[in-house]
């Protein structure tokens, strides 16, 4: 008997923002798409999916507004891809946004190795693969971490140092 069966209908979702816009070549970037009539529904096989160029990831709904999705990893170096969203993997948008794909910049110097702790002394990095890494801009984005302090008082750490004579401990580029 068909008169059990049921179809779902659903509003036809669309992106407006998407960040970040870029991510390494082993994945794991975990993408922020928001926009509108985002939904996950189980009993109706509604999820939603991100689609990278060819390659399909099932998403994280977070709100009628928000999905996460986690880049999958590509062979392919300093290219964007197309991006596409689905609610039953099936049905795809165009979002309008590609992702660009570069490897992981290889560091080997910072200069200067110090500066205020107020911030806005720049900084000059010596290193390999960062032109994939800025999409074309002249800058790279650089985070800082407060490195822990020795956990002995009077010990010395890697670098010689007493931690006495740390008034700012040193702290590390990621």
């Amino acid at each position: 008997d068909t008169s059990d069966l049921e179809f779902y209908f659903y509003r036809q979702p669309f992106v407006t923002k998407l960040e970040p816009k870029s991510g390494l070549t082993s994945g794991g970037t975990m993408m922020d798409i928001s926009g509108a009539w985002f939904q996950e529904i189980p009993m109706y096989g509604v999820f939603p999916f991100c689609k990278l160029g060819d390659n399909v990831v099932r998403g994280r709904f977070v709100s009628t507004t928000r999905v996460q999705c986690n880049s999958p990893p590509t062979k392919s170096s300093g290219m964007a891809v197309k991006i596409e969203f689905s609610l039953n993997g099936q049905d795809w948008i165009d979002t309008g946004h590609d992702f660009g794909y570069y490897e992981r910049p290889e560091l080997f110097d910072i200069r200067p190795r110090y500066g205020n702790i107020a911030g806005g002394t720049e900084i000059w990095l010596k290193g390999n693969k960062f032109s994939n890494a800025t999409n074309g801009l002249k800058t790279v984005m650089c985070r800082f971490t407060q490195m822990p302090e020795p956990t002995a008082p009077g010990d010395e750490d890697e670098n010689g140092m007493q931690e006495a004579d740390d008034f700012n401990p040193p702290v590390r580029f990621m």
